[in-house]
């Protein structure tokens, strides 16, 4: 069983990365006696990709950057949540050609920069809006996950945590949650368990988010706000999509080399 051991973070600056909110969530008033079930969390991304290479180009393999870091926002109350990349600052980068296939890798990254993820609880809807290829989608009809409880419990951030394990696509995916904020929130689509998510790893460990601060803050319902542009499709339909531009890239391409973009991406 995982045991975590840390200490209960300080209370960090609430965030907004809505497309349509401010930067930063405003907070509100509350009385002291009024319980607050609303807030911020920040989360450590990491996704590690599995790159095959021929025998011949093993020796590049220790120059390569395999892991991608981010940083994720979850701003939420008790009726909805909303999740995105916190913003980066601006960095000068080489400039190259359209085509060029370093420059088409960092678009596509950027792209991500202005996804988010929407969670209604009360109707238990989520909205996600997407960026794939210079076009935004707003994908509805991700399904929360079909969560199993254990009986696995430990300590994370000095809130108790409680297991729990789902299977999306086939990929299994972990999850350790506390009870103790009673909100069924979590970043990206991973949502839906009787208590905040505070870590969670799948893709057989090579993708995880840990958070690393919890704000427990009155936040104005404006900084929570559903994403409104981009083309309406369901999660079927942009799924399609993307496996058919996939197939259209490897056939430009003339081999059998594969793109991998995940849902979450």
């Amino acid at each position: 069983m995982i045991r975590f051991h840390f200490r209960r973070a300080a209370a960090v600056t609430a965030l907004a990365v809505a497309s349509s909110a401010p930067l930063y969530a405003q907070e509100t008033a509350a009385a002291d006696d009024e319980p607050v079930l609303s807030g911020t969390v920040v989360y450590a991304e990491q996704t590690k990709f599995n790159v095959n290479l021929p025998p011949q180009m093993q020796r590049f393999r220790e120059r390569m950057d395999d892991t991608r870091d981010a940083t994720v926002v979850l701003i939420f109350n008790e009726s909805s949540s909303l999740s995105q990349l916190a913003p980066e600052p601006e960095e000068e980068t080489p400039q190259a050609a359209p085509n060029d296939r370093r420059n088409r890798r960092f678009q596509m990254f950027r792209q991500r920069e202005n996804n988010a993820t929407f969670v209604d609880f009360d109707n238990n809807v989520a909205i996600q809006r997407r960026e794939f290829l210079d076009r935004t989608f707003l994908v509805e009809g991700a399904e929360r996950p079909n969560w199993k409880l254990t009986d696995d419990v430990s300590e994370f951030l000095g809130y108790m945590c409680n297991r729990a394990v789902a299977t999306i696509d086939t990929t299994l995916v972990e999850a350790w949650f506390t009870p103790e904020i009673p909100v069924p929130a979590g970043p990206d689509d991973y949502y839906g368990l009787p208590g905040l998510i505070l870590v969670v790893t799948t893709d057989n460990g090579n993708r995880s988010y840990v958070a690393t601060e919890v704000s427990l803050r009155p936040v104005s319902a404006e900084s929570i706000a559903a994403p409104t542009e981009g083309r309406k499709v369901t999660q079927e339909e942009f799924d399609k999509i993307v496996a058919e531009k996939r197939k259209e890239m490897r056939a430009q391409r003339g081999n059998n080399r594969e793109i991998m973009i995940r849902r979450n991406d």
